[in-house]
């Protein structure tokens, strides 16, 4: 979709989608709500994938490499940090509210 509509258009889609998605988690009443709201979250979380063709479409050849490589970075220290971050504010003040900092997060990224 990217390819056919400007990658900033489609990024703000996919995290307003997402955001939405983690929104409806603290709220689900019974399973197949929290299906749906993984569902939504799942088809529109390919913003890694827009980024990275976002950066190479911005960047310069010989900048390339750099700006990719500091987005691997952090994008790996975030699927590092973020699960642990989560278990602890799970862990204080209950499970809804990992997704409710998520939904913040994202609508922060907008």
């Amino acid at each position: 979709l990217s390819d056919m509509y400007p990658r900033r258009t489609v990024l703000v889609i996919c995290l307003l989608a997402g955001s939405v998605g983690y929104a409806i988690i603290p709220l689900v009443p019974s399973v197949p709500i929290l299906i749906m709201s993984r569902i939504i979250t799942g088809l529109f979380r390919q913003t890694l994938t827009i980024m990275k063709a976002w950066i190479s479409d911005i960047t310069k050849p010989i900048e390339r490499r750099q700006q990719l490589s500091f987005f691997y970075a952090s994008t790996a220290m975030a699927f590092a940090i973020a699960p642990a971050l989560g278990g602890m504010l799970a862990e204080d003040y209950g499970y809804r509210v990992p997704f409710t900092v998520a939904t913040g997060i994202l609508l922060f990224n907008v």
